[in-house]
């Protein structure tokens, strides 16, 4: 590839997290303050072949998705609250996912800068807030989520 084919314009722009929002099934549930855990890794076979002794060929088996967490400040919303309370009555309604990132300068009802969605995502842990009298701090809980599959895309 030559130099002249490269486009350094896409380089001058950084995603800034500082304003994300998740949606759910279509419907926008909650504004959070962290998401963790957007992963993807490839498991690898080792083959060594017969006569060759310098190294072994490393297949690619299956791509695994790791777990994401999300948090923000406690609100009076039990969208997610409600789903998890579901899945530990027994109840398993996998849901796709999608958190959008915007431009921290403009509103959210601009199309996100990048997103990530996670299809089939099932809520597999809770945390509620940690209560400290003498801090003056929101009230933070967290929702773990595992999912089949994720894919990103840039732009709204």
């Amino acid at each position: 590839m030559s130099t002249s084919s490269v486009n350094y314009d896409s380089y001058k722009e950084y995603v800034v997290t500082q304003k994300f929002s998740v949606v759910v099934q279509g419907v926008e549930v909650a504004f959070f303050t962290e998401a963790s855990g957007l992963s993807l890794t490839t498991d690898v076979f080792e083959y060594s072949e017969g006569g060759l002794n310098g190294y072994t060929h490393k297949l690619p088996v299956r791509t695994k998705v790791g777990n994401i967490t999300l948090k923000k400040g406690l609100v009076l919303n039990d969208t997610l609250w409600n789903w998890y309370n579901d899945v530990v009555n027994g109840t398993i309604n996998r849901k796709d996912l999608t958190i959008n990132a915007y431009d921290q300068t403009l509103a959210t009802t601009t199309p996100s800068k990048i997103s990530w969605t996670l299809a089939t995502a099932l809520p597999i842990k809770w945390t509620g807030p940690s209560f400290k009298a003498s801090d003056n701090t929101v009230a933070v809980d967290s929702i773990e989520l595992a999912c089949g599959a994720l894919t990103r895309a840039i732009g709204g």
